[in-house]
C-alpha cells in the first residue's frame, strides 16, 4: 500500500512537473510558429517602412515643387501689379486726352 501511494504521488509530481515545463517552455513546434509569425510580422513592417520612405521622398519633391510655384506667383503677381498700374496710368492718359480734344474742338 505505500509503495502505490508513492507511485501515485511521484506520478502527480510528474505531471505538475511537466504542466509547469510547458508553461514555461513552449513546444519546439510553438516556437518556431512563433519564430515564422515574427519574421512575417518583420517583413511586414520593413515593407511598410520602404513605403513610407518613398512617400516621403515623393512629398519632400512635392513640397519643393509648391515652393517654387509660390515664388512664380509673387513674381507673377508683383509684374502684374506693375502691369496694371501702367495700364491705368494710360487710361487716364487717354481720358485726358479726350477730354483735352473734345474741350478743344469745341472752341474752335
Amino acid at each position: 500500500m505505500v509503495l502505490s501511494d508513492q507511485e501515485k504521488e511521484l506520478r502527480n509530481q510528474l505531471k505538475e512537473q511537466k504542466t509547469h515545463l510547458k508553461t514555461v517552455r513552449p513546444s519546439t513546434a510553438r516556437m518556431r510558429k512563433d519564430q515564422h509569425e515574427i519574421k512575417l510580422l518583420e517583413n511586414r513592417c520593413q515593407d511598410s517602412s520602404i513605403k513610407l520612405n518613398a512617400l516621403q521622398s515623393q512629398n519632400k519633391l512635392l513640397r519643393k515643387d509648391i515652393d517654387t510655384w509660390r515664388k512664380q506667383l509673387k513674381n507673377q503677381s508683383r509684374v502684374n501689379k506693375g502691369y496694371s498700374r501702367e495700364i491705368n496710368k494710360a487710361v487716364d492718359d487717354i481720358k485726358k486726352l479726350n477730354t483735352q480734344t473734345y474741350n478743344g474742338s469745341r472752341f474752335c
